[in-house]
């Protein structure tokens, strides 16, 4: 186990992607991906949430790591930053009783 820099950590975010569910109107979850597409961690905006999917992981072929609280603070605000208006969007549809311009992509 290695401890690494949170300058480390922001190149490893910048390898990483964000999914988010726009099919699914029973959840609203961020999902955190590495550049091998393992899921890391999960953002629930229902209940602000972050989860990880292991408490460890690795951020390269090597280098495993627990992330300090900083760390998981990076990852909170990179999957809220680019999931939140998709979020949004799709709560909007909800509210207003539309389907969702994605929801015939579900079958």
């Amino acid at each position: 186990m290695k401890t690494i820099s949170n300058t480390e950590f922001k190149f490893f975010l910048h390898v990483c992607t964000v999914d988010y569910d726009v099919y699914n109107n029973e959840t609203d979850v961020a999902i955190l991906k590495d550049d091998e597409l393992n899921t890391i961690a999960r953002l629930d905006f229902k209940t602000d949430n972050l989860s990880l999917e292991t408490p460890r992981f690795y951020i390269d072929e090597d280098t495993e790591i627990i992330p300090t609280e900083e760390q998981l603070d990076l990852m909170y605000k990179m999957l809220y930053s680019e999931a939140k208006g998709l979020s949004e969007d799709k709560q909007e549809f909800i509210t207003n009783g539309e389907e969702t311009p994605y929801c015939y992509l579900t079958a």
